[in-house]
């Protein structure tokens, strides 16, 4: 938050510099693009798997294995690896295709 805040304010004092000298204030310095924020399949994908692996091994370990408490890690665990599919296909998919 302070980040954003001492950015946007250098980024003012630029452009009133630039009016007081008398010099153009280029449209990309006003509206600049959009940021392009990188999916990150993988990294969900790892964090849950990791979660579920934590949440298996505790519940199992606290339940000495009876009942299935343990079964309840089973869920983050698959959504992380359809995650990590997910990443897996996209990356093969944005490649360029191989030369003949």
């Amino acid at each position: 938050m302070y980040f954003s805040f001492s950015k946007t304010r250098s980024l003012q004092r630029t452009v009133r510099l630039m009016v007081e000298k008398g010099q153009p204030v280029p449209e990309a310095l006003l509206n600049p693009p959009p940021a392009q924020r990188q999916r990150s399949d993988m990294r969900r994908g790892v964090v849950l798997v990791m979660v579920g692996l934590g949440l298996m091994i505790f519940l199992g370990a606290v339940s000495d294995w009876e009942g299935g408490a343990w079964s309840i890690g089973l869920i983050p665990l698959l959504i992380g690896a359809g995650y990590l599919l997910v990443w897996k296909l996209e990356g093969k998919k944005d490649s360029a295709p191989p030369l003949p």
